[in-house]
């Protein structure tokens, strides 16, 4: 997920699904770039580091 605070979107890369059987499947997304609210950039912007975990390729 890429975080853009400067153009106020979201971008999901990927997307992740739970099977009947309880399978995790990741694949491509329905929708890749998404429009944040205006009232929450703001926020965003002040504490960007409390939207972010490890990275899981590290």
């Amino acid at each position: 997920m890429d975080l853009d605070v400067i153009a106020g979107t979201v971008t999901v890369r990927q997307a992740q699904v739970e099977l009947d059987t309880g399978e995790l499947v990741t694949g491509p997304p329905k929708s890749r770039t998404v429009t944040l609210p205006q009232a929450i950039i703001p926020d965003l912007r002040r504490h960007p580091g409390n939207l972010t975990g490890p990275d899981p390729k590290r």
